[in-house]
């Protein structure tokens, strides 16, 4: 190290001469996110994807789409160029389909 670095370092403000305490941690800094009350509201949508569909009938995607080929899942709707399903008409199939089953 050359005598001229050695100078830099010494005077180098976050390089603590001996004999000298460092300065206390900071305290932890908590962030506090803006809270936005957002009135709770009972309102599920009226048009389902294909994931919300696999969560209400409890199924996999795979079963949607072959339920799907074989016209047996109503209430298919297409927007732009994505599917999505009406929520009331699948609705009324899966409770016609379990009365059925209790038959």
């Amino acid at each position: 190290m050359t005598k001229k670095n050695r100078q830099r370092i010494g005077q180098h403000p976050g390089v603590l001469k001996q004999g000298v305490t460092p300065p206390a941690p900071p305290a932890e800094v908590v962030k506090v996110q803006p809270s936005l009350k957002v009135p709770e509201r009972n309102i599920e949508p009226l048009l389902l994807t294909i994931a919300d569909v696999c969560a209400l009938l409890n199924v996999s995607r795979s079963t949607i789409l072959r339920l799907e080929k074989s016209n047996g899942l109503p209430g298919r709707v297409k927007l732009g160029g994505q599917v999505r399903y009406h929520r009331g008409i699948i609705e009324d199939w899966l409770l016609k389909r379990v009365e059925r089953s209790d038959d």
